[in-house]
């Protein structure tokens, strides 16, 4: 992935090879913290640092919804 945004160097404006690294870092923090607190959503929330309403807007942003199973809180 890292590959495929430096390839659009010269390609794209720089601040939107910004915004899509910042969305790919997000979305692999997000990752992380579901799988270190075993898809809980609320304890993901609190290691990230958010609210768990910040959390879920993320998660429906990035597509992650279903990450972790459903109701996992």
């Amino acid at each position: 992935m890292i590959e495929q945004l430096t390839g659009l160097v010269g390609r794209v404006p720089l601040r939107d090879l910004v915004r899509q690294s910042t969305d790919l870092v997000e979305r692999l923090c997000i990752e992380t913290a579901l799988r270190k607190t075993r898809g809980n959503r609320a304890s993901a929330a609190e290691l990230l640092g958010l609210s768990r309403q910040s959390l879920y807007s993320k998660l429906r942003r990035h597509g992650l919804m279903g990450h972790g199973g459903q109701g996992s809180e």
